[in-house]
């Protein structure tokens, strides 16, 4: 097994953040591929957010036998707020986020910071892999031409999705603009990079795929039907709303897409009332659906129990059609 002395801080070039929660099915083959870098001038910041299994175990056991590793354990705050305390102890140049139930290829933090260097750049984005129970595909982004503004426009559309797995990111840039995450469940990520690229940093595009994004674990909060998720979707609108409602460029933009995702999710899982939906998503009204889901969440602003009531159909519906589809 590689294994290098973690050099000193001041000669750390990259934090990876991993906010662990009930992930020991998953973690260890995590933390091994992040073991297995072919960069030395790393360290891994574990965030054992409350687990109840055997993860805040795996994550001792790592940290004792390699020094690259450190771990925080905390009470169960939400997947936010412990990327923020990742944030707030990592020492490295840059940060990226890995998610304990994902993987990565071990060249990835050894050529994603080569090319922030020789680019001069603040944050570099890169494709990467979708795993599902059937096979996997590789998501090639096709951002070339890409400046902050434009990337900004496209997460806020969901042409590009907001995750901080693929995006590596100058730490001197995020204290530089006071950038946190919110204390959100749903959507942290995408509000952490839209307030960066709200600012003047630099953003690159590296045309290679080195994560590995497991869609087959079931209590992923965006892949499970997680009863809270519809709460979760109207705490996110609500922030969204807070940081976006006076920049109109960036408003309207995430009217046509990240709400429609948040409204489904909220009209599908429910815990708010009719009254909650209709001002969150009001906006909505202006749209012209272009399918099934978004006539619904439209349709819910005047008529909110019955359309609740058809999407719970659809939802339980397909959920038969993947198990079926499983067996």
């Amino acid at each position: 097994m590689k294994k290098a002395v973690l050099l000193d801080v001041t000669d750390i070039a990259i934090s990876v953040i991993v906010p662990v929660y009930n992930a020991e099915q998953y973690l260890g083959k995590c933390l091994s591929y992040l073991q297995s870098q072919t960069i030395h001038e790393y360290e891994v910041i574990l965030i054992d957010d409350g687990s109840t299994d055997n993860s805040g175990s795996i994550c001792d056991e790592f940290a004792r036998t390699d020094p690259h590793f450190k771990v925080i354990h905390q009470p169960n705050g939400g997947v936010g707020h412990a990327r923020q305390i990742g944030l707030e102890n990592a020492q490295g140049r840059y940060v990226i986020h890995v998610d304990p139930d994902d993987w990565v290829e071990p060249n990835m933090l050894e050529e994603m910071y080569l090319f922030v260097k020789a680019n001069d750049i603040d944050m570099v984005i890169c494709d990467y892999y979708e795993h599902y129970p059937n096979g996997e595909q590789i998501v090639v982004l096709n951002a070339n031409s890409l400046d902050n503004e434009k990337l900004a426009k496209k997460l806020l559309e969901q042409k590009i999705y907001g995750f901080c797995w693929n995006k590596l990111v100058r730490l001197e840039c995020i204290k530089k603009y006071h950038v946190s995450f919110p204390s959100l469940a749903l959507c942290e990520d995408l509000y952490f990079n839209i307030s960066l690229l709200m600012h003047p940093v630099k953003v690159g595009y590296l045309p290679k795929a080195f994560y590995h994004y497991n869609r087959t674990n079931p209590q992923s909060i965006t892949l499970s039907g997680n009863p809270l998720s519809g709460i979760y979707a109207f705490e996110a609108c609500l922030a969204f709303r807070s940081l976006l409602e006076n920049n109109q460029r960036y408003w309207l933009r995430f009217i046509g897409g990240d709400m429609l995702y948040l409204a489904y999710q909220s009209l599908c899982f429910g815990g708010i009332s009719a009254k909650q939906y209709q001002y969150t998503y009001n906006e909505l009204k202006a749209n012209t659906p272009r399918n099934i889901k978004e006539r619904l969440t439209k349709y819910a602003l005047s008529h909110f129990l019955i359309a609740r009531i058809i999407v719970k159909i659809l939802y339980i519906a397909a959920y038969i059609r993947r198990v079926y589809s499983a067996m």
